[in-house]
């Protein structure tokens, strides 16, 4: 590509350009909704990791219409290969019926997904921002009080800078 610094490929940057294309080039069907999976984890206090997405998940997710059929796609760059939990993961996937592609380029994508039919009810436009599907509130709506945490509830008013602090936990329970 012109105007573009050469990427080998294999690289994090050759994987990252090409989920890019995928997601540029197939996301504007109108049949098909398509999505990074971003495999986030988060420690809790007590050390237990807990993941937004299981060990595996392919790099993009989606939707066809009209069947509603999940779609997963495995972007590999250079010579990498599936590692046994992706290859395991997909297995099940397609066992449940999803559409499963293998991704080294963007043509191995058009050779797996159907073709775009005209019968095929249009999606909306894919935004960013999700609050401009959901229809306006009216005055007559229901209106839930403001969400205030558990901290706040239980803690003083404490001054902007002054740290913060939770209270301290309640003492055991003695049985007998």
């Amino acid at each position: 590509m012109r105007g573009q610094k050469a990427v080998p490929r294999g690289s994090t940057a050759a994987h990252s350009r090409l989920v890019a294309e995928i997601l540029l080039r197939f996301g504007s069907r109108p049949d098909l909704r398509l999505w990074r999976s971003q495999p986030l984890a988060a420690r809790t206090p007590s050390g237990r990791v807990i993941r937004a997405l299981p060990v595996g998940f392919p790099d993009i997710s989606g939707v066809l219409a009209p069947s509603g059929r999940a779609v997963f796609i495995e972007v590999k760059t250079g010579d990498a290969h599936q590692n046994p939990a992706q290859a395991r993961l997909c297995a099940a996937l397609r066992r449940f019926g999803a559409l499963v592609v293998l991704a080294q380029s963007c043509d191995d994508v058009s050779r797996t997904l159907p073709p775009q039919t005209d019968d095929a009810p249009r999606l909306p436009p894919q935004r960013d921002d999700v609050s401009r599907l959901l229809p306006p509130q009216t005055d007559d709506a229901p209106r839930l009080p403001p969400q205030t945490d558990d901290v706040s509830r239980t803690s003083p008013p404490q001054r902007d800078d002054a740290p913060r602090t939770l209270p301290p936990p309640p003492p055991p329970e003695v049985r007998r």
